[in-house]
């Protein structure tokens, strides 16, 4: 926008392109508080997650630093018995080792159950009632229990059970399944990136040789500074793209750990 009024006095430019000029540079100014703004937000949020009050990671969050990435190399094979890792896994094969128990207690509850009744208190009989097991045995009541005539409640009962058993398996192969496609997606999401990385570490050396280039132009007096401004906008586009494929790369490998069941 100087350059412009420069020009405009120097009657090298009209005033339509000094306001298109002041017009683009508030334009850009306005979208300063908003970023401002999330920024803050995102600090405020980030320590509410760690048990702190909203500002409390200010100072520490103030200074710029490098996206967090994994150390070591990734393995191309992950063992599945690590998806037990996960609470959903776990939750899941707890409930069918739950309700197959039921099924066996509902099926126990077929079989005829025996019981002793009444009482033997062997104080109160004599040495010729000892020695006569018939009256020891008409002391003891014995009775017998056998679900016979219960107009097939029990069965319905077993059947409950096992339906409810089959229905706790669906949902154990489900979240299985699920696990495994969030593996998949995480597996597939970063090497999608890794094939992009040195595309866009290309484009930003590429960006920067032609920023060069403009600047040296400009310095010779064979090109208007406007060829730079539109290098330097390339440049900053090309970094911030390499940017975010970072920051996809270690989002993707946090919900690999995830989808495993690991810790980060």
């Amino acid at each position: 926008m100087r350059l412009i009024g420069l020009k405009q006095q120097a009657g090298l430019a009209s005033g339509l392109e000094a306001d298109q000029a002041k017009l683009s540079l508030g334009q850009t100014q306005a979208q300063i508080p908003a970023l401002v703004n999330s920024v803050t937000q995102s600090q405020h949020a980030l320590a509410i997650l760690t048990g702190k009050e909203p500002g409390a990671l200010n100072t520490r969050l103030a200074a710029a630093k490098p996206i967090p990435t994994t150390g070591g190399q990734l393995l191309n094979n992950i063992p599945a018995n690590a998806l037990r890792q996960r609470p959903d896994i776990r939750a899941a094969e707890y409930k069918v080792t739950a309700a197959g128990l039921r099924v066996g207690e509902a099926k126990a509850n077929l079989y005829p159950s025996f019981n002793l009744g009444g009482s033997l208190s062997l104080s109160s009989l004599s040495l010729t009632d000892l020695l006569d097991t018939g009256s020891i045995a008409r002391s003891l009541a014995a009775s017998i229990s056998a679900p016979l005539f219960d107009g097939g409640r029990l069965k319905q009962q077993v059947e409950a059970k096992d339906a409810a058993r089959e229905q706790a398996v669906a949902s154990y192969q489900k979240a299985v399944l699920g696990a495994l496609q969030d593996v998949a997606n995480s597996f597939s999401t970063l090497q999608s990136l890794s094939e992009r990385q040195p595309l866009l570490a290309q484009n930003v050396a590429l960006a920067r040789s032609a920023e060069h280039l403009a600047q040296l132009s400009y310095d010779a007096g064979t090109a208007d500074f406007q060829n730079v401004l539109d290098a330097q906008r390339s440049v900053l586009s090309a970094q911030e793209s390499q940017l975010s494929a970072q920051a996809e790369h270690t989002q993707a490998m946090i919900s690999l750990y995830k989808a495993i069941g690991g810790a980060w």
